[in-house]
């Protein structure tokens, strides 16, 4: 079992903090390789585009066959492209909060949609916007104003907008506010969540799907059979099913990265791209037929927490690549504020997340992140009557294996460098070492709550619990 024993977190109960050798100090963000090289010129604008649901494994630039997201695969050519990059939950409000705040949910304390943050807790915007960005966010949900502080301009649709009038909106804003001030700008594109609302679905798109794409029934699901881990299946029946809902996720993918296209193709003809920083990720991932669930949230496996991370300038600020380095995206925020020239100083709780500037800029630089921290939203009655587990789930992640704390069921163990898609548990209670990589788990994940006391999400209003019922969540 040694080749799974990273540094391990002894808690000092007496300090109340962990002794310096352990995992926790890595899931809070204390281990670090900071570097000091003199700063670039902020970027005139910073793009941040979360596509909802989207798995990092259905695009092309991470191996997927099916040509499905071509403008963000060429885009990729010409980006930082982060092959391990994972969520802090596999619920969009919660994931949300952390990519903005660097803070993990059991320390903001905003652990379900239309929640809102304490309004003690500073995000980026706020940060950016204190250093003189005019910051605007567009979304066409609103039950994301959980995170809207520091937006001079929240954009939330009064209804379900799909990504071309959301791209439309945040164009229009462009236009009006001109390229002379910097500007941040966060766009939440939601139709990949939709992928299975037949209202919401881009018919044309899954059409093309259906009939072009490179792979398509029983081939389709034998390669996602032998490269996603999808459960082999038998019947001819629900191999057609299956390869049905994948042509409906990843016609509303195609749909997207259209739109996607000739939104940066506005923007670069009329100048909006000169001096531009963008990052691409998404809130989390997907479960589509993988460890026999479809959608998200209830599990926090690879699936469902992996998501895709470019860091893409148009002017080449930083040399194109993939990296193999494992990153968060709770690292995000500090690495967009040390780029800004801004600070997120003031928050109540020391932040997570560390800056990976110094690894954009230097590859050689040894910046690294040793273990990647995620929990699951709360399990209400609507999800325990739907069979999910009770209690805490959280999980924290390396290169080499994955462990899962079940609090109301058996806890998990992965090797992940014989079982990549976390299909054999191979827990032991009686092994010692996987005994004191739970307790640290547990112990930090605990400390975390105690963090985040002193704070309290917001609840939700009327309108925003109307919506979240309309969209299937309540």
């Amino acid at each position: 079992m040694t080749r799974f024993m990273a540094r391990h977190q002894l808690f000092d109960a007496k300090s109340g903090w962990f002794v310096p050798t352990v995992i926790g100090l890595c899931l809070l963000g204390v281990v670090a390789n900071t570097g000091c090289g003199a700063p670039e010129e902020p970027p005139r604008r910073i793009i941040v585009i979360t596509i909802d649901t989207l798995r990092a494994d259905h695009l092309g630039t991470y191996g997927y066959p099916r040509e499905v997201s071509p403008f963000l695969d060429e885009i990729a050519t010409r980006s930082v492209v982060f092959e391990r990059a994972f969520s802090s939950c596999s619920h969009t409000g919660p994931s949300h909060a952390s990519l903005f705040t660097s803070l993990q949910p059991a320390q903001h304390r905003l652990l379900v949609n239309g929640e809102q943050l304490d309004e003690k807790v500073v995000t980026l915007a706020e940060a950016l916007q204190q250093s003189g960005y005019a910051t605007a966010a567009f979304t066409p949900v609103k039950f994301l104003t959980g995170v809207s502080a520091g937006f001079d301009h929240f954009g939330a649709s009064p209804k379900y907008e799909n990504v071309h009038e959301v791209l439309a909106r945040a164009r229009a804003w462009f236009d009006r506010t001109g390229k002379d001030k910097p500007a941040f700008v966060w766009i939440h594109l939601f139709d990949v969540h939709q992928w299975n609302i037949p209202r919401h679905r881009h018919s044309e798109s899954i059409t093309w799907v259906r009939e072009k794409a490179r792979l398509n029934g029983s081939k389709l699901i034998h390669w996602l059979n032998e490269n996603h881990g999808l459960p082999k299946i038998e019947k001819k029946s629900t191999r057609r099913w299956m390869s049905q809902q994948y042509n409906r996720y990843d016609g509303q993918l195609l749909e997207l990265d259209g739109a996607l296209r000739s939104f940066y193709g506005e923007l670069q003809q009329d100048g909006f791209l000169d001096d531009s920083l963008w990052f691409i990720t998404s809130d989390h991932g997907e479960g589509l037929g993988n460890h026999d669930q479809m959608g998200h949230g209830q599990f926090i496996y690879d699936e469902q927490v992996r998501v895709p991370l470019f860091v893409h300038s148009p002017t080449g600020r930083y040399e194109a690549r993939t990296e193999s380095t494992m990153v968060r995206l709770v690292d995000v925020a500090p690495t967009i504020a040390e780029i800004a020239g801004a600070t997120l100083e003031g928050q109540p709780i020391p932040i997570v997340g560390r800056s990976f500037v110094e690894l954009l800029t230097n590859p050689e630089s040894g910046w690294s992140i040793n273990e990647a921290f995620a929990q699951r939203r709360p399990a209400d009655e609507k999800r325990l009557n739907e069979g999910w587990i009770d209690g805490q789930v959280y999980a924290t992640r390396n290169h080499q294996r994955s462990v899962f704390i079940n609090s109301e069921a058996e806890n998990e163990f992965y090797d992940l460098v014989h079982d990549p898609f976390e299909l054999e548990n191979i827990f032991d209670p009686n092994d010692p070492e996987m005994a004191e990589i739970v307790r640290g788990l547990t112990e930090s994940f605990e400390f975390m709550g105690t963090q985040g006391e002193s704070l309290q999400s917001g609840v939700a209003s009327p309108e925003i619990i109307e919506e979240l019922k309309a969209l299937g969540y309540l």
